[in-house]
């Protein structure tokens, strides 16, 4: 009998277990392997990263699901309106005109999708 991945019965556990995580900050080696390496390297970094994600993070997953990031070399930009930006200090940037648009494949796109709702789903409500 094959057994089940995910059971209902852990959705309380998961959701105390990501309340209770603390963030941390986002740092260029959690940018580099969402960014670079194979998919399910990348897949495991993602989900690291969302285990205790803080707004820097958040934002940077927003970016790599909005095809927003682009890289040149080993150097990751966030671009929004024509303006890059470090992922990890905010900092604008000089666009560079050999920056190459990063591919996410589907599989990975969606694993993005899943976090972000996670995510989004036990965040604290704005009042």
């Amino acid at each position: 009998m094959q057994k089940k991945l995910f059971q209902w019965r852990h959705l309380p556990f998961l959701a105390v277990w990501l309340v209770v995580w603390n963030a941390h900050a986002l740092s260029p080696a959690d940018v580099n392997s969402m960014v670079f390496g194979e998919v399910p390297a990348r897949v495991e970094a993602l989900h690291k990263a969302a285990d205790a994600a803080d707004d820097k993070t958040i934002a940077f997953l927003q970016a790599l699901a909005d095809d927003a990031v682009k890289t040149q070399g080993e150097r990751v930009l966030v671009v929004r309106h024509g303006k890059a930006q470090d992922p990890i200090t905010g900092a604008e940037q000089a666009l560079p005109t050999d920056a190459d648009d990063l591919i996410n494949p589907n599989f990975f796109r969606s694993e993005v999708d899943n976090v972000l709702a996670a995510l989004k789903l036990f965040s604290k409500d704005e009042k």
